[in-house]
């Protein structure tokens, strides 16, 4: 059964016929010709599916208050076409899904006009991994482009042709500048704002630089900057540098080799050398300054003292307030204010403001304000005493005594003994 046509009978179609017709359009039809629909009220309408073997020619597919539901297409692509003139066209882009089903855009994937609202994926549906060539990533605003990310860095024609790393141009105020954490050769920035270079560094800390070779700006160090070979910043706006040094202090500096700076705006400089109070400076070779606002130089020297100062060679303030010896090998212990220079002196036990130069002299046992020149000199528990000389002795009890020339001895207050001993 086909349908039938008036042209074809020269007559109207009667009751029949007409039911005839629309019977014809309950089951499924080819169109072996061309279908023409045309005019500006006119429209195929299908309630079912509307299957399409060959080609389908359309100004639209569906409109506003009909759209269609869904369009299934075969792995194949959509070309999409600009005509420029009733009989011409040219391609402008296409839509293909290929084998794997990945979808494969051959234009520009643009948002609409003027649009500052669209995102690409969301907080929970975001996309795993973002593939972009060697082109920049622009970031723009109303005013234009505001700052970009190119991939591959930018190489110098004199030395590598190859360019390797990343560069991230931001224009502030018409400032150019570099925003972010960035990692440049084996190595890795992990704080917020942090900068990695060189070989195995690693930036922890936000905003801390890390160079050289491993390298080590802690989690704690906030601002820290770690240089030159195995040195560690952990202490935030520490400052390490040189060879295997440690800043761990708040605001502290080590430099050179091996040095330490443990206390909080401490300084060690020099080789194996140790900033351990607050406030601290330790340099040369193997100091030590642990006595807050000490002061420790020359080689081997240790200021324990709280504000106490050594300097030369194997000094020594313990437990000494505002003490200060310089020289080789000179001890002050246990005396506050108090001055040993020279080589080989000593003011132990409680001696304050005692003063003791040359070599091998002794102050000691309350012997406050002492003070002994020369050598082998010895005042033991006399207050204000004064010996000078060789082998002079000025013992317990005598207070305000003066001895002076050669093994000369003193045994009570305010004598006054100078010469030699026959």
């Amino acid at each position: 059964m086909g349908l039938t046509y008036r042209s074809d009978l020269n007559r109207p179609l009667n009751t029949d016929e007409i039911d005839n017709n629309f019977r014809y359009f309950t089951g499924s039809h080819a169109i072996t010709g061309s279908l023409i629909i045309s005019g500006s009220d006119t429209a195929l309408i299908a309630s079912g599916n509307f299957y399409i073997s060959g080609t389908l020619q359309a100004s639209s597919i569906g409109t506003e208050a009909n759209p269609v539901e869904s369009i299934w297409v075969a792995a194949e692509t959509i070309t999409f076409v600009s005509r420029t003139s009733p009989s011409s066209s040219a391609v402008t882009s296409s839509l293909k899904i290929d084998p794997s089903g990945s979808m494969v855009v051959s234009a520009d994937f643009l948002p609409p006009s003027g649009n500052t609202e669209l995102s690409l994926g969301s907080e929970k549906q975001f996309w795993k991994e973002l593939y972009i060539g060697t082109g920049s990533l622009s970031f723009t605003g109303p005013t234009g482009t505001v700052a970009k990310i190119k991939a591959g860095g930018e190489a110098d024609p004199n030395l590598d042709t190859n360019p390797r790393g990343m560069v991230y141009i931001a224009s502030t105020n018409g400032n150019q500048s570099l925003r972010g954490s960035f990692a440049v050769g084996p190595s890795k920035a992990y704080g917020t704002g942090s900068l990695a270079q060189g070989a195995l560094t690693n930036a922890y800390g936000n905003y801390s630089h890390a160079e050289g070779f491993q390298t080590i700006t802690y989690t704690s160090a906030t601002y820290s900057h770690a240089e030159g070979l195995q040195t560690t910043a952990s202490g935030s706006w520490a400052h390490a540098e040189g060879a295997t040094t440690i800043a761990k202090g708040n605001y502290s500096h080590a430099e050179g080799q091996s040095t330490t700076a443990l206390g909080t705006y401490s300084h060690a400089e020099g080789a194996f050398s140790s900033a351990t109070g607050t406030n601290t400076h330790a340099e040369g070779s193997k100091t030590i300054a642990e006595g807050t606002y000490s002061h420790a130089e020359g080689s081997g020297s240790y200021a324990k003292g709280i504000a106490s100062h050594t300097e030369g060679f194997k000094t020594t303030t313990d437990d000494s307030f505002a003490s200060h010896a310089e020289g080789s090998n000179n001890l002050i212990a246990n005396s506050d204010y108090a001055h040993a220079e020279g080589s080989d002196n000593q003011i132990i036990s409680y001696s304050d403001g005692a003063h003791v130069e040359g070599s091998n002299n002794l102050i000691k046992g309350f012997a406050e304000g002492a003070h002994a020149e020369g050598t082998y000199n010895t005042i033991d528990g006399a207050k204000n005493a004064h010996a000078e000389g060789f082998s002079n002795t000025i013992l317990s009890g005598s207070v305000n005594s003066h001895a002076e020339g050669f093994r000369t001895t003193i045994f009570s207050e305010y004598a006054h003994t100078e010469g030699k001993l026959l």
